[in-house]
């Protein structure tokens, strides 16, 4: 299977809105209790009204269309689409999603917009996957155990997660 990489010309804008102090304060939430180390970030960004909606929006489509799927692929109604922002010390956690129904899966199209130095590298039913800057990596959500090794260094760890709906049998 070939690699998918988004062009840095659709990631740009992320990075440099994201490397704002005062956008991550004002957007980007501390995350849950149960992941380890700091990481804050934003659920649902696929809203109009998020400030980086239309580049967003863009990249997604750049994505469902490398893979196949339709513009009009359902978001996911649990987190929909969300960023998160990693420093030295997260880790997440080990978990499965809950699939919306019988028929269709949770899935994630993931881009790591900013690598760490070290880590940061997403592990799904075990198995770690390496993973460059802009490289999409698909998980079955609600299918797969998925975590990430811890994120080292200076440099944060910057990820959009795409969550779509889709049927079992297009997968």
């Amino acid at each position: 299977m070939s690699t998918i990489k988004v062009p840095d010309e659709l990631t740009l804008p992320v990075i440099q809105w994201v490397r704002k102090i005062s956008h991550r304060k004002r957007y980007l939430k501390q995350s849950p209790p149960e992941h380890v180390g700091k990481v804050i970030g934003a659920r649902f960004i696929n809203k109009k009204d998020f400030p980086l909606y239309k580049e967003l929006k863009a990249i997604d489509h750049y994505i469902l269309k490398a893979f196949g799927y339709k513009k009009n692929t359902p978001i996911c109604k649990k987190d929909g689409w969300f960023l998160s922002y990693s420093e030295d010390g997260h880790i997440v956690h080990t978990h499965k999603d809950k699939n919306p129904d019988n028929e269709n899966y949770i899935v994630r199209f993931n881009v790591i917009v900013s690598k760490p130095e070290v880590g940061g590298n997403p592990i799904i039913d075990g198995n770690e996957i390496e993973v460059e800057e802009n490289e999409v990596w698909v998980c079955k959500a609600g299918e797969d155990f998925h975590s990430t090794t811890e994120v080292k260094g200076q440099f944060p760890r910057v990820m959009i997660s795409f969550g779509h709906y889709i049927n079992k049998e297009l997968i």
